[in-house]
């Protein structure tokens, strides 16, 4: 769109950014914006999302890292309001878990449970995370992780091929199911988790 060809071009033009890395920082961007809101009916009852994985590749130096950081700043904006948001409601959580049991039906037992941390980008995780993640955020969730080689290292980070087959199922948009002895089980129908980073 020409909005953001123009965006783009002033960036370069004023910034040095190099146009294409910022144009695929701004696809990521436009994948995470979209989420699950939208599918793509390809054929009839074949229906694709609009997940990406993207690598910025080049040298040390060449700006790989500026222009990704610009295109997910308002994403980035939105993550941090929501943190402070979910920190007070954790904070009024706690207080009500001191009072008394008869205070606390007193008061219609509001604030029973723990409130939800919503958020888009994350940077250091683990399956365990990304599947409460978004559990709490059906919308959406989007990888971004500085030097992408990091990304690849965790494949092979806690057993062997795991981690290879999660990606390759969220790709493809296999429902993600957690089940651990530990914690909550997960059960996520429609994955949407985009990825970018910068590799030499």
């Amino acid at each position: 769109p020409s909005q953001i060809g123009k965006i783009i071009f002033e960036c370069h033009k004023t910034l040095n950014f190099p146009t294409e890395y910022l144009g695929t920082a701004i696809l990521f961007a436009a994948s995470l914006s979209i989420g699950n809101s939208f599918h793509c009916e390809v054929k009839k009852g074949f229906k694709v999302n609009g997940v990406i994985y993207c690598a910025v590749v080049g040298k040390p130096g060449v700006l790989k890292t500026h222009p990704i950081n610009f295109a997910i700043r308002p994403i980035l904006a939105r993550d941090e309001k929501s943190i402070a948001q979910y920190k007070e409601a954790l904070r009024a959580y706690q207080d009500f878990q001191t009072l008394s049991k008869k205070d606390r039906e007193r008061l219609g037992n509001e604030k029973k449970y723990p409130p939800a941390y919503s958020k888009f980008i994350i940077t250091d995780y683990t399956k365990e995370v990304i599947g409460e993640l978004h559990d709490y955020n059906k919308r959406g969730l989007g990888v971004c992780n500085d030097e992408l080689a990091g990304w690849f290292k965790n494949f092979g980070r806690y057993n062997s091929g795991s981690e290879q087959e999660f990606w390759l199922s969220n790709w493809s948009g296999v429902p993600i199911v957690i089940d651990r002895k530990s914690g909550e089980k997960v059960f996520i129908k429609d994955p949407f988790i985009s990825v970018i980073g910068g590799i030499q």
